[in-house]
């Protein structure tokens, strides 16, 4: 859990570094870590956009080394699918949350299909066999989504600003500093 917490802050900081908030993401992109543990190459994580005019997605991805895949294998693949939106000016709408994770014994293979015209979201646990659905407010994003969304936005120090998240099979009022 604390190595997923400093992968998640790393990858944030990379996100908020640009200087031109929209703009940066107009184009496509693709960020690659070396994950080391003790000065040693323990794995590659990536976090990618691709913009392809309609459509968006955000991938994210880690993978072990060989060598710690011998021990604990760690295949992660994270992927929000967007279109363009009304509701997130100059942005866009999640339409799909897909996350397939492998972590040592630990699995999970989950979806949220999102309505945004319904405000509705089906939430899908493959390893599980549930489906349920969930009714959302307006403008509610994915996690990964929502990074990318703070990121065309002007910050101002000191002047917090509120982003609603689905995961976990809940609605979250994230507050960002």
């Amino acid at each position: 859990m604390f190595r997923k917490l400093i992968l998640l802050c790393v990858l944030f900081q990379a996100l908020l570094a640009s200087n031109a908030p929209a703009e940066s993401l107009r184009a496509s992109e693709r960020l690659v870590y070396d994950l080391t543990w003790t000065g040693v190459k323990a794995g590659t994580a990536t976090l990618e956009f691709v913009n392809d005019g309609g459509k968006m997605k955000i991938i994210s991805t880690a993978r072990s080394a060989d060598w710690v895949s011998v021990f604990y294998t760690v295949e992660d693949r994270v992927e929000s699918t967007l279109t363009n939106s009304s509701e997130h000016e100059g942005w866009a709408q999640p339409a799909s949350y897909r996350m397939k994770i492998r972590e040592g014994k630990h699995r999970r293979n989950k979806e949220v299909v999102f309505d945004p015209l319904k405000n509705r979201a089906v939430y899908i646990d493959y390893l599980n066999n549930e489906r349920k659905e969930f009714q959302l407010p307006p403008a509610a994003l994915d996690p990964i989504s929502s990074f990318y969304y703070v990121r065309t936005l002007k910050l101002t120090v000191g002047e917090p600003l509120y982003v609603t998240v689905f995961d976990s099979k809940k609605v979250w009022n994230v507050e960002v500093q």
